[in-house]
């Protein structure tokens, strides 16, 4: 551990505060290059892996970058100009770490089913708690409540500030949770077994419950009027948070193991043995399937830049489905699918990560 901190201080002990990138010996790709597809560096940053150390999963959340590697060393970055935040252990490898979540000033992240509290900016450990239970999923709060959803099938809700327990919630069905979402007034839940449940979280009463025919493995996902559920019966659902009505269903026709992707005019979803689906926002129709591809990158102006299995980025009109353009991106094999804000994060297996910004196709 002490070697790896004071790597990382003499790697950016020359950076100056008010310095917009932290830019490694060479970059990752070449501005001549992005500016075929109308893309340009933001910035572009280095973490360090030891040997057969890997990326696990890599979050943007709330304005920062987080990589956890394989050893579940737990890097934070800015997303806005790649500074270089904080480093901490969460957890001994091969335990499992969660996608931390925001609860106010904080953060707060699930590993080896302890809930670790931290400081977004500096990485201090503000607290943490051990529930004595299985975690299943990372945990959620409304207003002064913390949820936790365990593996005996049981939503556990507890008061933020002292951990005092107050409510238990399960499903009718005796299902397990997969996964779990929170806005200020309700929480949802979805389970193995198909069900799509939202309760109020000052009193636990149920607010509406949807069955899907097949289970809900992959974690929800929602914006702010809808919930996109994946279901193992080949639908997508996109139901009101409000009612649980479904205002459609698209049938992909195979099994999903992966969320949905949020755009802003389409929603995308990678299919096992299909391919990736875009599927328009409004009416759940189909607008293009891309066989080799396997995640969108980001959106912007009605484009959609998606990666596919032989490493190329793909740059698709979303109206037609026409492919504008093609670029090699072999160096990438971690990314953020982020489809909000014209702008991607990718790494790649050396210990670089780099943000770069899509601009509108002229």
């Amino acid at each position: 551990m002490t070697y790896r901190k004071l790597l990382i201080c003499m790697i950016f002990s020359a950076v100056s505060v008010a310095a917009l990138a932290v830019s490694p010996e060479k970059p990752m790709f070449d501005p001549q290059f992005l500016a075929q597809a109308n893309m340009q560096s933001l910035w572009e940053s280095r973490f360090t892996l030891n040997k057969n150390e890997e990326i696990a999963n890599i979050w943007d959340v709330d304005g920062r970058v987080y990589i956890c590697t394989s050893d579940n060393y737990l890097y934070c970055f800015d997303a806005d100009n790649g500074q270089y935040l904080f480093s901490y252990p969460v957890a001994s490898p091969g335990l499992p770490a969660y996608k931390p979540t925001v609860t106010g000033d904080s953060i707060t992240m699930v590993a080896a089913n302890k809930i670790i509290k931290m400081d977004p900016d500096f990485g201090t450990i503000l607290g943490t708690y051990d529930p004595g239970l299985t975690v299943v999923c990372p945990v959620v709060q409304c207003k002064d409540r913390m949820f936790i959803a365990t593996g005996e099938k049981t939503i556990h809700a507890l008061r933020s500030k002292d951990k005092l327990p107050l409510y238990k919630v399960s499903a009718d069905s005796d299902s397990a949770v997969t996964s779990l979402l929170a806005n200020n007034t309700y929480v949802y839940f979805a389970t193995d077994k198909g069900n799509v449940i939202a309760f109020v979280s000052s009193s636990k009463k149920k607010r509406w419950q949807y069955n899907a025919v097949g289970a809900i493995e992959a974690p929800l996902v929602k914006d702010k009027t809808h919930i996109y559920a994946s279901s193992k019966d080949s639908n997508v659902y996109k139901i009101s948070i409000l009612n649980g009505k479904v205002d459609w269903l698209f049938r992909s026709g195979g099994s999903m193991n992966t969320s949905a992707r949020i755009g802003k005019d389409a929603i995308y979803q990678f299919v096992d043995y299909k391919g990736l689906y875009a599927i328009d926002k409004k009416t759940g129709k189909q607008l293009w399937l891309l066989p080799n591809a396997t995640d969108v990158l980001t959106e912007c102006a009605g484009n959609a830049y998606v990666y596919t299995k032989d490493k190329t980025l793909a740059v698709i009109e979303n109206a037609t489905g026409k492919v504008l353009r093609k670029l090699n991106f072999s160096p990438i094999n971690s990314y953020v699918a982020n489809g909000q804000n014209c702008t991607m994060f990718v790494a790649d297996d050396t210990g670089k990560i780099s943000a770069i910004k899509v601009n509108a196709i002229k």
